[in-house]
């Protein structure tokens, strides 16, 4: 089996605790053993507020509408495919990062050691921790989302146009370091903006469009 022994090591845990959290996992806070009454009164009228008291964002699906409106309909609402193409987008450059990078450093000297690939491609990893908290301290100091997201894809957008514009191997690096870090940083707060335009009835089926095609970007990425 060689290295395919992992699938199974880093699967099997993962089911494991799937199944036990299934039975774990209380479904309200009346039936959470480990809260006070004061907590399970507390957050239970929490939850009820938000159900009678929900303001719906514009762009919204609201949940009359998930009663009367076909499923076809709530699935292309013009807010969820915009972040749909968004999400799709992110995911794929990320896949992009994480495939090609090595390569395009390779090609700097085809004759550099695995060694060197590798510190080379530490880089752009250590300027994209760095720019991952600071914009995301940023963001929650502001307690701005939509910009703090959109700024960061730009970012990285302009670091592949740099990167491929040219054959100079140090604005080359330089650009995948703006991709990554642009990226990466988007992601960090990403998914803090649909909550903030997806009703919260409907926020679970809003999630799931957005996420599902991302789940192809990687093959696209390999191309």
């Amino acid at each position: 089996m060689g290295w395919q022994w992992l699938f199974l090591l880093e699967g099997f845990p993962s089911v494991l605790l799937g199944i036990m959290v299934w039975f774990y996992l209380d479904d309200t806070p009346a039936k959470a053993k480990w809260l006070t009454a004061e907590d399970k009164k507390c957050l239970q009228e929490m939850m009820d507020n938000d159900r009678l008291t929900l303001v719906q964002p514009e762009g919204a699906i609201s949940h009359n509408a998930m009663q009367q409106r076909s499923l076809w309909r709530e699935v292309f609402t013009p807010i969820v495919l915009m972040y749909t193409l968004a999400y799709f987008c992110l995911t794929n450059t990320l896949s992009a990062i994480s495939i090609w990078t090595p390569q395009i450093l390779k090609s700097f000297n085809e004759g550099s050691s695995n060694i060197t690939i590798g510190l080379l491609a530490a880089i752009p990893q250590i300027c994209t921790i760095l720019g991952m908290i600071y914009w995301s301290r940023h963001s929650d100091k502001h307690q701005e989302r939509k910009h703090h997201t959109a700024l960061p894809f730009l970012f990285a957008a302009a670091g592949w146009l740099l990167a491929s514009a040219t054959d100079h191997n140090l604005i080359q690096l330089l650009g995948i370091v703006m991709a990554s870090t642009g990226s990466f940083s988007a992601m960090a707060i990403f998914w803090t903006t649909p909550d903030q335009s997806i009703s919260l009835r409907a926020r679970a089926i809003g999630i799931a469009v957005i996420n599902a095609p991302a789940i192809l970007a990687p093959r696209l990425a390999r191309l």
